[in-house]
């Protein structure tokens, strides 16, 4: 990072991802404790090659690996937030699975809010 910095091809390096499992991933840089930050996106599909892999045939396993790669990191972040340490075993079928049934509850929690807060069909005559 600090070669591609100095030798001007770019301007900022983007820490996003590493972030997501381990937030002390700057400090650790600056510090000389760490060499590189973490990558994790070698592992995240669901087959390096073959039907099942990012490069498949069928639109629902590209699919399948593409929003569970996201979902993982999504994932890391909601066991930070909860206290909890990051699953770096959580597999990308778990995490897309996890995924859904988290925005599936929080559809759900929203459509009852709504009912609950909706003041209903106004009376003929009213």
């Amino acid at each position: 990072m600090e070669d591609a910095l100095a030798s001007g091809t770019t301007d900022v390096i983007g820490l996003g991802r590493p972030l997501c499992t381990d937030p002390d991933t700057p400090r650790d840089l600056m510090e000389g404790r760490i060499e590189a930050a973490a990558s994790h996106e070698n592992h995240l599909h669901l087959a390096s090659k073959g039907l099942f892999s990012p490069a498949s045939p069928l639109m629902p396993l590209k699919v399948i690996n593409v929003i569970g790669g996201q979902a993982w990191y999504y994932q890391q972040i909601f066991h930070l937030a909860d206290g909890e340490p990051v699953d770096l075993k959580l597999g990308v079928l778990g995490a897309f699975r996890a995924y859904l049934a988290d925005e599936m509850r929080t559809a759900f929690k929203v459509r009852q809010a709504r009912r609950r807060s909706s003041p209903g069909p106004t009376p003929v005559g009213a």
